[in-house]
C-alpha cells in the first residue's frame, strides 16, 4: 500500500482554475493540492461541500469571506467552512500556498490528482 509521496516528482496541473498550477493528492477522505498563482490572478468561489484549509507559504494575497477582506502573507492561512462563498487576489508578483479539503474534492477538474490508497 502506498502511502509516501513525493510533491517533487508530481506532475503539476493547470485545470483547476484557469491559470494555476496544481499538484493534487487524494486520499480515501481528504484532498490536498499546492498552488502556485501569478500577480493579479483572482477567483470567486460560490462554495463547496469540503471545509477547507488554506495556507499562504510565500506572497501575499487578499482574501474575501463573509464580507470581510484581510490580507494573507506567507505563514497565515485561513479556514473556510463548507458552502461558504470565498475568492481572492494575488498582490505579489507570485504566491504558493496549500490547499486541504475533507471531505475529498470529487470535481472533474481535481479528479486528475494521484489517488494515495490509505
Amino acid at each position: 500500500m502506498q502511502r509516501v509521496f513525493d510533491f517533487n516528482t508530481i506532475a503539476s496541473q493547470t485545470n483547476v482554475w484557469e491559470k494555476e498550477r496544481n499538484q493534487i493528492i487524494h486520499t480515501p477522505q481528504c484532498t490536498v493540492m499546492t498552488f502556485v498563482l501569478d500577480e493579479n490572478w483572482s477567483f470567486y468561489d460560490r462554495g463547496h461541500r469540503s471545509e477547507q484549509l488554506t495556507l499562504v507559504l510565500e506572497g501575499e494575497i487578499e482574501w474575501e469571506m463573509d464580507g470581510v477582506t484581510t490580507k494573507l502573507t506567507a505563514g497565515q492561512g485561513v479556514y473556510i467552512p463548507p458552502n461558504v462563498p470565498h475568492g481572492g487576489r494575488v498582490l505579489t508578483k507570485h504566491a504558493r500556498g496549500i490547499d486541504v479539503f475533507v471531505p475529498r474534492r470529487r470535481e472533474k477538474r481535481y479528479r486528475d490528482g494521484l489517488i494515495m490508497i490509505g
